[in-house]
């Protein structure tokens, strides 16, 4: 098994790539291959195309910079072909009348592209890595046929039914979640389950952002194991022979392990806690970000605990995922504005899946489910984390069910659609 190494100071730790991909992002891609900015331990993650800046701990291969970007990095590549590396860049990014068929075709084959962004980035790397060799012009040449790895658009597989499930939805007086809310009836919302179909085959990475001690371990630990008995559960019901979706979690909080020590049965048990913290070093960052690339790829979802401490060690480790759970204290507004900008801004991660309150457990007070929107989010409060597995929470077992049949396949959903724009 190969080991983590430490990243160098030049090295790229984590690259957002948008989706669907487009040509100018596998050029840059190439460009900082051979400047020797990518190394075997880098993240990669889809992101939207959003105006995110890059940071040390993060490269994004799309925005209205990345072309004068790639024109400077062109300088710095051990390449003798400047002039050519220009005509490519302008071909992507500004090709004259005669190239535009040919540049919509190049984006076509890339949206064609199966595979994870890492797959996809390294599989073009190698096309302009042939044209780059023999040195192919594309203002006086055609270019060389473009590639297909295997991927073919078939329709969706469906499961025979729509398979609804009704679940009971509290109503509150108000929106006011600093105001204790008074409960004034319930209605109900459907949860189409045949649409937990479309995580198979994806891999997709869900982190846990917060202050340190709000709960995340613990929030992270029961949801796992919810979405475990969930899908389990429907795979052995009538038609749905042969469905399989992987839920499982992993401990990226290396400095203070506690989901690690919840999985084991001992939480609570101060002592062991205290005596496991460490202080982080690039060595462990390296080694999270390792432990990170090899679980993602043996589950269909990944829950993920991180550090509660907004330094560099989280934006490095956070950067990658796909989506975030965000766990504030209970009535501290200031709080929740905070690392909900932390998500959008620094992170740039705009897939905000569940908003849960926590709270402390006090005399009345309990856990609920607050809102759900198709496809984006749900809102709630949880009560009484007490680093153990609460999978009979009643919010825990709704976002757990809401996570599985809504937002997770909505996120597969948004990607499809946009890569089913250059593919139809």
């Amino acid at each position: 098994m190969t080991q983590p190494q430490v990243p160098t100071g030049n090295a790229v730790r984590v690259i957002l790539v948008p989706y669907p991909v487009s040509p100018l992002a596998t050029f840059a891609y190439y460009i900082l291959g051979e400047m020797g900015n990518v190394t075997p331990f880098v993240s990669y993650r889809w992101n939207r195309p959003d105006e995110n800046e890059d940071t040390l701990a993060r490269t994004c291969l799309f925005g209205r910079n990345l072309f004068r970007k790639v024109w400077s990095w062109i300088d710095k590549a051990p390449i003798g072909d400047k002039k050519l590396l220009r005509r490519l860049l302008n071909f992507c990014q500004q090709p004259d009348i005669r190239q535009r068929k040919t540049l919509q075709d190049l984006q076509r084959s890339i949206a064609c592209t199966h595979g994870s962004p890492r797959e996809v980035l390294a599989f073009w790397a190698s096309y302009w890595e042939r044209v780059v060799r023999y040195r192919i012009d594309p203002v006086h040449e055609a270019m060389p046929p473009f590639p297909n790895n295997g991927y073919v658009a078939k329709p969706d597989m469906a499961f025979e039914g729509v398979w609804p499930i009704k679940w009971p939805r509290p109503k509150f007086e108000g929106e006011d979640e600093q105001k204790r809310p008074k409960l004034v009836g319930s209605d109900k919302f459907t949860l189409e389950l045949n649409q937990a179909r479309f995580l198979s085959g994806h891999h997709l990475t869900i982190g846990a952002f917060g202050p340190a001690g709000v709960g995340k371990s613990s929030l992270i630990a029961s949801m796992t194991y919810a979405m475990q008995c969930w899908a389990e559960s429907i795979s052995a019901w009538p038609g749905w022979e042969g469905f399989q979706v992987k839920v499982d979690c992993l401990d990226l909080d290396l400095g203070t392990p506690t989901l690690t020590h919840i999985l084991n049965g001992k939480g609570q048990n101060r002592e062991l806690l205290e005596q496991s913290k460490r202080t982080w070093t690039p060595e462990m960052v390296a080694q999270a970000l390792w432990r990170l690339d090899e679980a993602r790829r043996k589950s269909n979802v990944l829950l993920v605990d991180l550090p509660g401490k907004r330094t560099e060690v989280l934006e490095a480790l956070g950067s990658s995922l796909d989506g975030g759970i965000l766990a504030t204290p209970s009535g501290d507004p200031e709080a929740k504005n905070i690392w909900a900008n932390y998500l959008r801004k620094e992170l740039a991660l705009g897939e905000e899946l569940v908003d849960a309150s926590c709270k402390r457990d006090e005399a009345g007070e309990r856990s609920f489910a607050r809102t759900h929107h198709h496809h984006h989010t749900a809102r709630g409060q949880v009560t009484d984390m007490k680093r153990v597995i609460l999978s009979w929470d009643p919010f825990i077992t709704y976002s757990a069910m809401v996570l599985l049949f809504d937002l997770l396949p909505g996120l597969v959903h948004r990607r499809r659609d946009l890569r089913a724009r250059y593919t139809a």
